[in-house]
């Protein structure tokens, strides 16, 4: 059994099997794909909405807190004596009444408050920790506990020139400042919502009202969903005022920290959340590491930015989980169908088990091959009814084709003992005149079939005089053969009666012509070497053109065609030309089984290629020479000549 035997059951159970997989994997893709999507749309939506929700909250503690510094900046406008204990009071009730915000100012103009005082910023805030319980204004209660009472102008700085006093001065309205740290004041960071009062349309000052960074993010870790992920809040310079990481907070922006981690897209999401946009985005997180959703919103009052951000795993977990019970689910239904296919087969395969079994012993030459008597009525049973046929059949095969084989067997040995004839015509003794130093000679033939229809031939017809000639004749087989037997005679008799190259072909071409009723014919090259002179003379009838290799082992053409193929008309005339060989030249003659060998795909060896063949061995003996460039072509042909091989070989020693 080979080794590559793969059972019918096995087949069965692939080819409805594999199938079936890819479209329970197409399925779960599909599904995967539409669980992602729709887990993505909501929690976008979702996250989306709260995102929003949390930005309304901040918006309505911020106008609440900004409701109550533009009361204070009215009811300063409305009054127009009043004492400083009046405004601390004033202050404190501020303070106390919103726990959003930690302290409150009233920053008089220069003189505004009375020509006593240049300026004037009484300042209540709620005392921290690290604050100093002194009482800095002589004036208030001093059993005050929860809250300072300072100067600002007094006790803190000059506030003229800090963003909080300037920007509404110059603008004219309320203003929200960007974080900053109030040292000598509140000593907190801080944002501060900070509104001008006028009396007579003269600027008189600004009302302010701080809220602490801390409690920007205390506010949203109350709440459950956001203190489990991360968010952020930046100013509309794209600053960050709350972040996960402290270091960033008032040290980086958006935009420095895309830059620092060569992320672009941050900037564009950057530049939508400073200009108020919302939306969702899915984006790598600031590590580069995981995926993240992020969710803002505008912080409408104060132009600021809200993001909270949840990793893309919390959202795909419940897609897992889904996919993962709708796989199981799927793969059982899977295992089932294998296993109902694995019986089915089973029963189908096992009629073609025993049908196997017979043919095995078939293959031994036994055609006794017992058979049940049914094998079902399906294919299966056609097939064992057709293979009792098969071995009916083969029995009278076998019995006709040991007949056939007695008679190719005869046949065979008669070609062969033909081949042995034809064989026995052709020169096979090199170097064939070893007494002769003039030159050296070497020939080869190959048939395609068990005899050949090329020849070559060579012998002296006087002292100083070698004949040798090579011809192809028409066509393959006994007839070719036959044909080549005839022509070969003809030439050695008639050239041994004087007769000169053009006179021997002239003769022999009427003889083959006479009765040659198959239409056969033959291409010949027929020469006469001076040994003395080193001349050729010759008579080329349709024949490749022979070539002549020199001493330096560059190869070119020799000689010319003179007449056409011999045996195709009665009265044809031959001309003779002479050409002559120098010392250590080579004259190559060959028949097309050279140029015109193939490989199994068809290509051609060509005169080019058999030209290359030639130049590669041109410094070798001829004997050499011939034998691989033989070789060579039998190679290309992959030892599967389709036409014969001859080639013959002459050069001038001396």
């Amino acid at each position: 059994m080979s080794s590559k035997f793969r059972s019918i059951r096995w087949e069965l159970c692939l080819a409805v099997g594999i199938p079936l997989v890819a479209v329970y994997l197409t399925v779960l893709g599909t599904a995967y794909y539409e669980f992602r999507k729709h887990a993505y749309e909501g929690m976008s939506n979702y996250m989306t909405a709260r995102a929003t929700l949390y930005a309304e909250k901040f918006n309505e503690a911020f106008s609440v807190t900004a409701q109550g510094v533009n009361t204070t900046a009215s009811f300063l406008e409305e009054k127009t004596v009043f004492s400083e204990e009046t405004l601390y009071h004033l202050l404190r009730d501020h303070v106390s009444q919103n726990p959003f915000i930690s302290g409150s100012a009233i920053a008089f103009a220069e003189n505004a408050f009375t020509s006593k005082k240049k300026l004037f910023g009484p300042y209540v805030c709620r005392k921290t920790p690290e604050m100093n319980a002194k009482q800095e204004n002589p004036s208030s209660p001093k059993n005050t506990e929860l809250f300072r009472e300072i100067d600002v102008a007094k006790d803190a700085y000059d506030y003229r020139s800090w963003d909080w006093y300037s920007s509404p001065k110059k603008s004219g309205v309320a203003v929200w400042t960007e974080p900053f740290f109030d040292e000598g004041a509140g000593n907190i960071m801080m944002c501060t919502y900070s509104t001008p009062f006028f009396k007579n349309g003269k600027f008189q000052g600004v009302v302010t009202a701080d809220i602490p960074i801390q409690n920007l993010q205390k506010f949203l870790r109350e709440d459950s969903l956001v203190a489990s992920n991360a968010f952020v809040i930046i100013s509309r310079e794209g600053q960050y005022i709350t972040h996960p990481n402290p270091e960033y907070i008032m040290k980086e922006t958006i935009f420095s920290n895309a830059e620092k981690i060569h992320r672009p897209e941050l900037i564009s999401l950057g530049r939508k959340m400073t200009s108020g946009g919302k939306g969702a985005v899915l984006i790598k997180d600031f590590t580069g590491s995981k995926k993240i959703f992020l969710f803002y919103a505008p912080i409408t009052s104060t132009g600021w930015s809200f993001a909270a951000t949840v990793p893309e795993e919390e959202i795909m977990r419940p897609v897992w989980q889904q996919l993962t019970r709708f796989g199981l689910s799927m793969s059982v239904g899977l295992l089932l169908i294998v296993i109902l296919l694995l019986v089915i087969s089973a029963k189908i395969t096992q009629p073609a088990i025993k049908l196997s079994a017979a043919a095995k012993k078939l293959g031994t030459g036994d055609f006794d091959v017992p058979f049940e008597e049914s094998y079902g009525a399906n294919e299966i049973g056609a097939l064992a009814e057709s293979f009792k046929q098969m071995v009916q059949g083969l029995k009278k095969y076998m019995a006709a084709l040991t007949q056939e084989i007695a008679k190719r067997q005869q046949v065979e040995s008669e070609l062969q003992v033909a081949r042995d004839i034809q064989l026995s015509l052709l020169p096979k003794t090199f170097p064939p005149f070893p007494e002769r130093k003039e030159f050296d000679l070497y020939g080869k033939n190959g048939p395609a079939r068990f005899v050949a229809g090329d020849f070559f031939d060579f012998f002296f017809v006087n002292g100083n005089t070698l004949v040798f000639t090579i011809a192809d004749v028409s066509g393959k087989g006994i007839p070719a053969a036959m044909f080549m037997v005839i022509a070969r005679t003809l030439i050695r008799n008639i050239t041994s009666s004087g007769k000169s190259p053009s006179e021997t072909l002239e003769a022999t071409n009427k003889i083959l012509f006479d009765g040659n009723e198959r239409g056969m014919f033959v291409t010949l090259f027929l020469g006469y070497y001076d040994l003395r002179s080193g001349t050729v003379w010759y008579v080329n009838a349709g024949h490749h053109q022979p070539y002549c290799i020199d001493r330096s082992g560059k190869v070119r053409k020799f000689g010319r065609v003179t007449g056409t193929i011999l045996g195709i008309s009665e009265d044809l005339k031959y001309e003779a030309a002479k050409e002559t060989l120098a010392l250590g030249e080579t004259l190559i003659l060959y028949t097309d089984g050279f140029p015109e060998a193939r490989t199994p795909s068809g290509e051609f060896l060509n005169e080019k290629r058999f030209q290359a063949f030639l130049e590669g061995h041109a410094q070798e003996s001829v004997m050499a020479l011939c034998e691989k460039v033989f070789q060579e072509a039998m190679d290309f042909q992959q030892q599967k000549p389709t036409d014969d091989l001859t080639i013959l070989s002459l050069r001038r020693l001396i």
